[in-house]
């Protein structure tokens, strides 16, 4: 009675690790948005090899070889040794279940977003993972169906070390579906901005600033127009068709950021929106391995241009390198910005100051970066009829940037958390902030490694090593 016990306590720990590995799966999957050549530059990264390979994997390698040469050689002869490999399962099992537990209640376990197709992946991992197991039972001879249960389980648990290529299997076996709804998702997206005749939309594209950029601008336009934006961070084709089939008959502006890592993402997603308008926020080395070089960086990043007709507007940030490589046609009408159309910029915190267009523009904003990008900002809202005296007034109230760079004041400290921050420029861009207050704070500067950098990882991480 006692061992049956055991085994149903131990059956259900092994239940619980199975689903927390195959939950931990499809969220790394979904964080690179299903794409292979996302997932296979993440599993090179050092973040990668920390979120994948880790010490649970190996232990189930491991605990796998170890079981196959027990029940071949000396289950019958030493029955102990099954006994034992029970009580380790069950140890093993209990940690990671704890360890679940401790990071649920930190708010630290990662799982996926569940959506239709995150919850029908997670159905066929499982039962992958659940008839390759059962292929193991064939092995024992006689026993009871608890036992028998046991083997599944525990052998459903060993091959969850393995769990992330289940999920690429899943994928697989998934994509004839996906590839339609897919399809037919853009085609609504794409009939319905076409009935929206009147409909402005503002094509945002960049390596970096581009989030910003929209706040600022939605801030600065809503006052005069009817203004709808995407949500949050969210830039990809699937996060854009699903806002426009949201867009309102009386929406007058709609702010469309648009996120590419490779040549073609972004044409997709103009496809569906159609610009009347476009800014180039600036551009640099982010997700260099995903583009493959700077010539696709520059070509990937203006796709939005050719969707512009005569005599419409592109906004492009000259102050980078490698916007000044971007072609635009005689056709369209290119604005340059750049800190040169400012004058008596000051940066301090709380508040900065500048001159634009005569008029003195109070501020929150303490970082060039982010003035670069209210700068665009800025002129696009001017050349849509927004006067600079209610810009003035606007921008006092301007909310600050979420997400990258909090400052916070500790004590006698100043905290500079730009942890989410993961482009070079946008970097770049803190470390000139920590100039504001070294003098008089103490300074704790909280960094994450920057990730798709490929072949320039060491050279970019060295220049800003060297700052």
């Amino acid at each position: 009675m006692t061992n049956y016990i055991i085994l149903i306590i131990v059956s259900f720990l092994l239940s619980i690790s199975i689903v927390k590995s195959v939950l931990k799966s499809v969220y790394g999957w979904q964080r690179k948005e299903y794409l292979l050549y996302r997932i296979r530059d993440f599993l090179q990264s050092r973040e990668g090899k920390v979120f994948w390979w880790d010490w649970s994997y190996w232990f189930k390698t491991a605990f796998i070889v170890i079981t196959g040469i027990v029940v071949a050689t000396a289950a019958e002869t030493t029955p102990n040794l099954i006994t034992i490999l029970i009580i380790l399962l069950g140890v093993f099992a209990l940690a990671e279940t704890l360890e679940m537990v401790i990071s649920l209640k930190r708010k630290k376990l990662r799982y996926p977003k569940f959506t239709k197709k995150t919850l029908i992946i997670i159905f066929i991992e499982l039962a992958i993972i659940g008839l390759l197991a059962t292929t193991t039972l064939s092995i024992f001879n006689g026993g009871n169906i608890l036992e028998y249960l046991f083997i599944w389980i525990s052998s459903s648990w060993i091959l969850s070390g393995a769990v992330f290529i289940f999920t690429g299997i899943s994928l697989l076996v998934i994509y004839p579906l996906d590839y339609y709804m897919k399809k037919k998702l853009y085609l609504s997206a794409a009939q319905h901005r076409k009935s929206l005749k009147n409909l402005k939309v503002i094509a945002i594209s960049g390596s970096y600033g581009k989030s910003t950029t929209k706040t600022f601008l939605y801030h600065l336009l809503k006052e005069k127009f009817n203004v709808e934006k995407m949500d949050k961070n969210e830039n990809s084709d699937i996060a854009t068709a699903r806002r426009v089939l949201k867009l309102k008959k009386n929406t007058q502006v709609f702010l469309a950021e648009i996120g590419t890592y490779r040549v073609g993402l972004g044409t997709r997603i103009c496809k569906i929106i159609q610009p009347t308008k476009a800014i180039i926020t600036g551009l640099d080395e982010q997700h260099f391995n995903l583009f493959g070089g700077r010539d696709n960086i520059i070509e990937a990043e203006s796709e939005s241009i050719d969707f512009l007709s005569k005599n419409q507007s592109v906004f492009i940030n000259t102050d980078s390198l490698m916007c000044n490589q971007i072609n635009v046609p005689k056709k369209i009408n290119k604005h340059e910005y750049s800190l040169t159309d400012i004058q008596n910029l000051r940066l301090s915190y709380p508040k900065s100051s500048f001159e634009i267009g005569g008029v003195n523009i109070e501020t929150n904003i303490i970082t060039k970066g982010n003035i670069q990008n209210l700068i665009g900002a800025i002129k696009i809202a001017m050349e849509m009829g927004v006067k600079i005296e209610n810009i003035r007034k606007y921008v006092l109230t301007m909310p600050k940037p979420t997400g990258t760079l909090i400052i916070s004041e500790k004590k006698k400290n100043i905290v500079i958390d730009d942890s989410r921050n993961i482009n070079p420029s946008g970097v770049s861009n803190v470390l000139n902030v920590i100039k504001l207050f070294k003098n008089s704070y103490k300074t704790l500067l909280i960094l994450d490694e920057i990730p798709e950098l490929g072949s320039e990882t060491a050279k970019i991480h060295t220049e800003i090593a060297k700052k």
